[in-house]
């Protein structure tokens, strides 16, 4: 048994955006055009003369026709439809970038640029703004959500380096960083000490960041340790001693993403010796749990500000799990349970105020009538790569389940059944777990079911 129900959006896009989307598609064709003509005589100097004084002339076209908010939507805008034009690669994206972007944005979207010269090209630019722009001539840039793709590898050049430790000094409004790939430890000491405002860092797979750097972000004269509240540390070279670092300094950090497990391990181990203060503030924690059945009861006691956890854990049963008080938590995730024990335990202790259930790859069965009875105040359910049932004594007319379930996801999942007789008591049926929950979800609004029967 094969059901797939998704939302369908029978609403034509805006006539603004369908406005724009042409206008920037014809803009890209003649930016494409403009780069491509050759001086008469072939010089190719004359060549990028005859560029750069078109540029000038599209630029002052845009200024003079479009407000400055206008432009930054066209900016972002056109960043999606230069992505989509399929005719169109990699080296268009400078010169669109050029025009484009102007020094008072918000935002500054640098996308991955497989050319070394593109890079150096879009990184000078923010460094040595053109001086035909008359709109500012300030020494700073105005951007507080950036985010730097344009790295498909850890090491830069020198050049490349030197560029971006530029750019980064140029950024103390910066609120929100995106760093793929190319942090360094000298980039997280100039963030820590020219971005005081800094909220969110996201450092993925950029494995010359180490716990040094971390050391200097969050340096004691500079301010991102009082700001910090999300910082992404996957794939680096931050070790334990780092993520405490960041977890003990940063004194409203609600979420800090690694996916080492023997560092998160660690890092848990070392936080339950190391008692600075009675709590944390972390809002978001993935908590993986081993043989130890004591960590889970040791370490959330230190989190009471929990709103989002993860679990992962093949324990077939956790110790004294109703001594653990978190009152703020309203979405709870689970993996790798073995036995649906832990699963009850969990929903008969904090079901009634969550909001957000997901399960994934749990060998046990999904038992669906404790989770219609715990937790009266579901809206979204995940299950991804399990077995549901519905008990054999329930009968949907007589319960009330899923009141508020608005959304739904289910992938590879079995749908066990069970039977149920007419209401004569004279025929019976089978009913899978799907059609129960269909029943009682009468507010549903979006569902994706995959699986089997």
């Amino acid at each position: 048994m094969m059901s797939y129900l998704r939302p369908i959006n029978l609403q034509p896009s805006r006539l603004e955006i369908l406005c724009q989307d042409s206008w920037l598609s014809l803009t890209i064709i003649l930016i494409k055009r403009n780069f491509i003509t050759e001086s008469e005589d072939g010089d190719e100097s004359k060549k990028y003369d005859i560029w750069n004084l078109r540029q000038k002339i599209l630029t002052e076209y845009i200024d003079f026709h479009l407000p400055a908010r206008i432009q930054e939507i066209t900016f972002l805008r056109g960043i999606q439809v230069l992505r989509n034009e399929l005719s169109c690669n990699g080296d268009l994206f400078p010169n669109f970038f050029r025009l484009f972007w102007r020094r008072g944005f918000i935002n500054l979207h640098l996308p991955q640029l497989l050319c070394g010269e593109d890079r150096i090209s879009a990184l000078e630019f923010l460094v040595r703004y053109p001086t035909f722009s008359k709109k500012e001539d300030d020494a700073f840039l105005m951007v507080e959500n950036a985010k730097f793709r344009l790295f498909d590898r850890s090491g830069l050049n020198i050049e490349e380096s030197y560029l971006m430790k530029r750019v980064l000094r140029m950024l103390p409004y910066l609120r929100h960083c995106i760093l793929w790939k190319s942090c360094d430890d000298a980039m997280l000491h100039i963030i820590g000490d020219s971005c005081p405002f800094l909220e969110t860092l996201d450092l993925w797979r950029s494995i010359n960041v180490s716990d040094s750097g971390i050391k200097g972000l969050l340096h004691q004269e500079g301010k991102v340790s009082s700001t910090l509240k999300r910082i992404v540390l996957k794939d680096t070279s931050v070790t334990v001693m780092g993520a405490l670092e960041v977890i003990i300094r940063c004194s409203i950090l609600e979420s800090m993403d690694l996916n080492r497990g023997d560092v998160i391990q660690e890092f848990f181990n070392m936080i339950g010796k190391k008692d600075r203060r009675e709590s944390y503030s972390l809002k978001s924690l993935f908590l993986p749990i081993g043989q130890g059945k004591e960590n889970m009861r040791n370490m959330l006691k230190f989190f009471p500000k929990l709103e989002d956890l993860t679990i992962w854990t093949t324990c077939p049963y956790l110790k004294n799990f109703q001594e653990i008080i978190l009152p703020n938590l309203i979405t709870l995730k689970l993996g790798g349970l073995h036995s649906s024990l832990i699963l009850t335990e969990f929903l008969g202790s904090i079901g009634r105020q969550l909001t957000t259930l997901k399960i994934e790859a749990m060998h046990a069965q999904v038992p669906l009538n404790s989770i219609g009875e715990n937790c009266p105040n579901l809206e979204e359910f995940h299950v991804i790569n399990a077995r549901i049932f519905s008990s054999v004594l329930h009968k949907c007319s007589h319960t009330n389940f899923f009141i508020k379930l608005k959304f739904v996801y289910f992938f590879l999942v079995q749908y066990s059944n069970s039977e149920y007789e007419d209401t004569d008591h004279t025929l019976t049926h089978e009913k899978s777990a799907l059609h129960c929950l269909l029943y009682h979800a009468q507010n549903l609004e979006v569902i994706q079911a995959t699986g089997s029967q």
